[in-house]
């Protein structure tokens, strides 16, 4: 009985000593038999100093073996080791969990993310606008933190950290979306008859507790000339939808005290403070604005949202071949293309931001004209002599 004890113990160990060193793997420095026998210690593993490196071999031993149903040919010192043992300051050995060893067990798909990913995800963060210098230097260290062993200094050493020239001010920006998340979450439970009684705070004290939405109330701002956000005015809103489009996070709401949907820049909103509204003031057109943006169709939603969102209009845009990559890069590859004479094509699509298209339209010269609708060309032509009166 002693001895079938022993071995349960010996397995345990060794599982124990290869899941810390496994959690460890983003060490550079590794871990030495001191830090290795503390740390399990903690855990209930005990550990001899004078055999701990023994059972450290043993357990590549077992997982060379795992993989190759022998261990001949095992050596203890080699580089594709599981667990690596290097020599360290005065001597001292350190151990490093080996990830890209040809031994490692595969117990399911793997989490690590592989130096594509580790771009995607840098590059990210550099393009969110919204973001302060300390915000960035914060997120991009920890996702140079997230790669393990070789591929962390192959991302080091390719990766240019030096691709962002500007940054915003308001550090308050991921506050923001946390709180407005929380709210919209609330309000859905709410509106969807769902909330139980005595759930959060979205019921009134006495009666028949009827039910209440969580609106807010915010202070917002413009940038001045030096840069610093400067108060502009208050708005009582119904948030609707946390929206990231072209670098920027859109808080979608219902101004309270009217119909309209509006899009607010969260680096522009100065302070935040909860209010209530109950869920039988809301109007019925209120309701109808609510239901109809969450069901906007996916060419409406792939051009996102912008300060000067609108309501959703039907456009008929013509333009030049070389122009039909822009066309499904804005409203996706959903939408019907027709051929309409030599090199030139058509496209029916929906759009919201009325200022954002007319701008986006003008970028392409005489290559793309709005056919309809003619409020649209109106608008279209009513900008273009504006600029013109400027240079006249």
């Amino acid at each position: 009985m002693k001895d079938t004890q022993t071995v349960s113990d010996l397995k345990v160990k060794a599982l124990a000593i290869y899941a810390y060193l496994y959690s460890c793997k983003s060490d550079k420095d590794g871990k030495t038999m001191k830090d290795i026998i503390t740390d399990l210690g903690k855990m209930g593993i005990s550990c001899d100093k004078r055999i701990l490196n023994g059972e450290i071999m043993q357990l590549n031993r077992f997982l060379y073996r795992l993989k190759n149903n022998t261990d001949d040919n095992f050596s203890e010192e080699s580089d594709d080791n599981v667990i690596v043992r290097k020599a360290g300051a005065r001597n001292k050995y350190t151990y490093h969990f080996n990830g890209n060893s040809s031994y490692v067990p595969d117990f399911g798909k793997s989490t690590d993310l592989d130096i594509g990913e580790l771009r995607f995800l840098y590059d990210a963060v550099l393009s969110a606008d919204f973001m302060t210098e300390e915000m960035v230097n914060g997120l991009c260290e920890k996702i140079k933190d997230t790669a393990a062993n070789d591929s962390e200094n192959y991302f080091i050493k390719h990766t240019d950290f030096n691709g962002r020239n500007r940054y915003h001010t308001n550090d308050k920006v991921l506050q923001w979306a946390d709180e407005l998340c929380k709210v919209i979450s609330e309000n859905k439970i709410v509106m969807k008859g769902k909330a139980d009684y005595g759930e959060a705070d979205n019921y009134e004290s006495g009666g028949n507790k009827p039910k209440v939405l969580t609106t807010v109330t915010f202070e917002y701002g413009n940038l001045n000339s030096d840069g610093v956000l400067e108060y502009k005015g208050t708005h009582n809103v119904l948030p609707i939808a946390l929206v990231f489009n072209r670098g920027y996070y859109y808080i979608v709401s219902l101004k309270v005290d009217s119909d309209e949907l509006h899009p607010f820049r969260l680096d522009r909103i100065m302070s935040i403070q909860r209010q209530t509204l109950p869920l039988k003031k809301l109007t019925a057109v209120q309701k109808s604005k609510i239901d109809e943006y969450n069901t906007r169709d996916n060419q409406v939603l792939l051009t996102g949202v912008s300060m000067w969102d609108g309501p959703s209009m039907n456009i008929i845009l013509k333009f030049r071949k070389k122009l039909i990559g822009d066309i499904f890069d804005r409203y996706g590859k959903n939408v019907i293309i027709k051929e309409s004479e030599d090199d030139w094509y058509t496209a029916d699509v929906r759009d919201t931001s009325v200022n954002a298209l007319i701008a986006w339209v003008f970028q392409f010269d005489a290559d793309m004209q709005i056919l309809a609708p003619t409020s649209l060309i109106d608008k279209y032509k009513e900008t273009l002599n504006k600029v013109i009166a400027l240079y006249s």
